[in-house]
């Protein structure tokens, strides 16, 4: 089975608060406050060791030359912190917390870190959590039916060795469980999201966070798909790359883009290189941007009929005369989706191999550090992988959150 994390952990505390020597006699309403707040502490001291391993440049460093990650070093934490956050009235505090925690063995304690005013050292242990609540596994993508143990770094740099620089920047990628569980209070307190959803979210973090990573290839296409790319996006605002927050490096209109290469209609290509196809179509047909680009892909680039007629295609006709009869004819020759990822996959997966600044990518764009140089270097390495597969240079937007 896939392990989860604060479900599992909530089902545990949920037992173990039921009986245990701090909560006699307490109501069932603060029983479950309690709960909640060893989760929050739980995952607070996480995340501490989190920043302490982005922020900590020789310790993270020293770490990775073990082969070790942010987990497996404790972080000090004033005692005077821990009392402000995690408290139920005049209950309880945060040493019971940490007692609840540590007796269900989830979190171990470094006293050896306490020396006179000095704080002790918190370690969640998720050595303990592996064994006591399930075993961690990937399903390959081409074979749903079949399960296959974690894979280590090496060996899945061993399974693509083409891909080994894209690999070890996963590795050095982390996730700001602190900012993704505020949001994701808020998006729960809106009615936005339910709880199954909320600790979702949370469960893949944790998962992503502790290197539970898988990677394959689910077509002949050149595509590359990874624990990065299926991120939702509420929690890919949240990463770190090398202890830096990331921005992204994105086409503008990246498919009809690429079909603009294999067609040879003038005005097409150049409102897709200069990234205004979307705008245009939008402000002709007085039609959200979102809503043109699933129309103009269903009625124009992906449809199974010849089909002269609409407002999608009159519009078309009108700015672009003659493109729809040229997208049906290459359409003969092959899939118009394998001409878009052939493409894509010369760009950003096999032509970015070369380049070694920290990136990731996502299918049709970049994911670079947040940091003016990584910026320039992403957008330089684009134009020279576009003009080496002798391809015009497009625009690129840039997305930082």
């Amino acid at each position: 089975m896939i392990l989860k994390y604060p479900l599992l952990l909530k089902t545990r505390l949920v037992e173990v608060v039921a009986h245990h020597q701090y909560t006699i006699g307490l109501s069932d309403e603060i029983k479950n406050k309690i709960v909640h707040k060893c989760i929050d502490l739980w995952l607070y001291i996480m995340n501490s060791q989190v920043r302490q391993y982005n922020n900590n440049f020789k310790l993270r460093k020293k770490l990775e030359s073990m082969n070790l990650y942010a987990f497996d070093e404790p972080v000090p934490i004033h005692t005077t912190t821990l009392s402000k956050r995690f408290r139920i009235h005049r209950l309880l505090y945060y040493n019971h917390f940490l007692t609840i925690l540590t007796d269900i063995n989830v979190l171990e304690v470094n006293d050896w870190y306490k020396v006179g005013n000095q704080s002790k050292g918190y370690k969640i242990n998720t050595k303990v959590l592996n064994s006591a609540y399930g075993e961690i596994v990937w399903i390959e993508p081409t074979d749903p039916t079949e399960t296959y143990k974690h894979k280590t770094k090496e060996e899945w740099i061993k399974t693509y060795p083409e891909h080994q620089n894209l690999i070890e920047n996963h590795y050095k990628c982390l996730i700001n469980i602190e900012e993704l569980e505020r949001e994701l209070k808020t998006k729960l307190v809106l009615g936005e999201i339910g709880e199954d959803k909320y600790f979702a979210y949370l469960n893949e973090s944790l998962m992503f966070n502790q290197r539970y990573f898988w990677f394959a290839r689910k077509d002949c296409r050149g595509r590359f798909y990874s624990s990065f790319t299926n991120l939702p996006k509420v929690i890919r605002k949240h990463i770190t790359l090398d202890g830096s927050f990331v921005c992204e490096i994105d086409l503008k209109n990246a498919l009809p883009l690429f079909i603009s290469y294999y067609i040879n209609h003038t005005e097409f290509k150049k409102d897709c290189l200069q990234g205004v196809l979307w705008d245009k179509l939008s402000e002709r047909l007085e039609v959200p941007r979102e809503r043109i680009k699933t129309e103009f892909f269903t009625k124009i680039i992906f449809n199974k009929e010849e089909k002269r007629s609409g407002y999608m295609y009159n519009c078309v006709e009108r700015l672009y005369p003659g493109l729809y009869d040229m997208i049906l004819e290459i359409k003969k020759d092959r899939d118009l989706y394998e001409k878009y990822t052939d493409l894509e996959s010369k760009i950003f997966v096999s032509g970015m191999k070369i380049f070694e600044f920290p990136y990731l990518s996502i299918h049709d764009c970049l994911v670079v550090r947040n940091i003016e140089a990584d910026k320039k270097r992403a957008e330089a390495a684009l134009k020279f992988v576009f003009a080496n597969n002798k391809l015009e240079i497009p625009t690129f937007s840039v997305k930082c959150y």
